[in-house]
């Protein structure tokens, strides 16, 4: 089921299977674009499903990149350095309806060019311990030359099912 949300310039939709959901987004001229993580050590940890809402710091900042002084609206998905999911409480609020398990949802504050808090709505969608469900043989995707465990870039993604728990959505 296709769920389509609207909202300022961003256009995106939420599709829902019966082990999975994934939502497809759509570029906005004018979004911010984030860099500089602040006050969390370890970013890595954001990428490779370390639980950490426990001792999640409360002073985590995404801050605008200083290479796109204009773009400065804030849309559900905003496109990061850390390639995570910072997400606005509206797609926070359609994700956590659907009742995805290990999956935390970790505040931070967005910071303007000027240095001034432009949200503090905002999480991070952490999934922890994910499942390696990729279906590779049907999937298009390239592997970094360095580490070919890990996918640089994915153009189609298939998932295999069968691989995913029945406790985990």
């Amino acid at each position: 089921m296709d769920q389509p949300h609207r909202g300022g310039n961003q256009i995106w939709s939420l599709v829902v299977k019966d082990n999975f959901l994934i939502w497809k987004y759509k570029s906005v001229d004018g979004a911010c674009v984030l860099k500089d993580l602040r006050g969390l050590e370890k970013t890595f940890r954001l990428n490779n499903g370390t639980p950490l809402a426990a001792g999640f710091p409360g002073d985590v900042a995404f801050h605008m990149h200083p290479d796109f002084p204009t773009d400065l609206l804030l849309v559900d998905n905003l496109l990061n350095s850390d390639m995570v999911i910072v997400a606005s409480k509206r797609l926070q609020d359609c994700v956590r309806a659907q009742s995805p398990s290990e999956v935390e949802y970790l505040p931070v504050k967005i910071i303007d060019h000027k240095g001034r808090i432009a949200s503090k709505d905002y999480a991070i969608i952490h999934p922890v311990r994910p499942v390696d469900c990729i279906d590779k043989q049907h999937s298009v995707f390239e592997t970094n030359p360095i580490d070919p465990d890990d996918i640089e870039t994915l153009e189609k993604l298939v998932i295999d099912e069968a691989k995913i728990p029945d406790d985990r959505r």
